[in-house]
């Protein structure tokens, strides 16, 4: 078999997978026959993998991805097919920097990938050429770069929460960050418990606040000062 033929059956699936509810289920079948490694050997760099477990209660960072992919599933009602996919990809790919961090805290004896957003970014890029992805390279390599800002969004100074948004509306769009980022949040089912009785699809809790600050960044005044005003109110809030 060619490449070429190679790329398109690889790809194909990859979009059979995504017309699906729970388009997890293929990936778990593909880990079970063990033909994962020899398709998706990102994706199977993940099986393994150990996560903070007071973060992670679902368990490694492979059935974290499931999560989040069928999470993602559940949020992407209404999208036009072919953004779809490349919505779902995305979700699939988030975390694929986490199989070149693992390091453990020295006092706690927890897993740690910090820096997993950055180095995802090179293995989503190889991931794309090497299954002739490109138009679904940009959004998937944003959405590993920049996942974790959504969790720490609260904390982040204006500067960067008013470079954060200029990006968003450069690459994906503030609905997709938002749904991308939920879909993240909500993928960590405890392991034993129903995936389907358990999850929740609430949004991101810092999604209103994004949502604040975007409204702010696109006043006509000075994007960083109208952010860094609504920190000082929410702040002066809490005291």
């Amino acid at each position: 078999m060619t490449k070429q033929a190679e790329q398109l059956r690889i790809i194909e699936q990859l979009k059979q997978a995504f017309v699906s509810d729970k388009p997890s289920l293929c990936f778990r079948r593909l880990k079970a026959n063990g033909e994962l490694e020899d398709k998706f050997p990102e994706i199977f760099a993940l099986v393994d993998m150990p996560q903070n477990s007071v973060h992670h209660k679902e368990g490694t960072a492979f059935e974290h991805t499931m999560q989040v992919l069928d999470v993602a599933s559940l949020l992407s009602g209404g999208m036009a097919q072919n953004k779809r996919d490349k919505f779902l990809f995305s979700a699939l790919v988030h975390d694929v920097g986490k199989a070149v961090t693992l390091k453990y805290n020295e006092k706690t004896g927890e897993a740690t990938h910090h820096g997993h957003e950055a180095a995802g970014v090179p293995i989503v890029h190889k991931m794309c050429d090497r299954l002739g992805l490109e138009d679904w390279k940009k959004e998937a390599a944003f959405i590993t770069k920049y996942h974790m800002h959504m969790h720490i969004l609260h904390v982040i100074g204006a500067k960067k929460v008013a470079d954060l948004i200029r990006k968003i509306k450069e690459n994906v769009g503030l609905d997709w960050f938002i749904k991308a980022t939920t879909a993240d949040k909500r993928g960590r089912v405890a392991k034993g418990l129903d995936f389907d009785q358990y999850v929740s699809l609430a949004e991101h809790p810092n999604a209103e606040l994004l949502r604040r600050y975007t409204h702010a960044y696109e006043s006509k005044e000075n994007p960083v000062d109208k952010v860094a005003q609504i920190q000082r109110l929410k702040t002066a809030g809490t005291n």
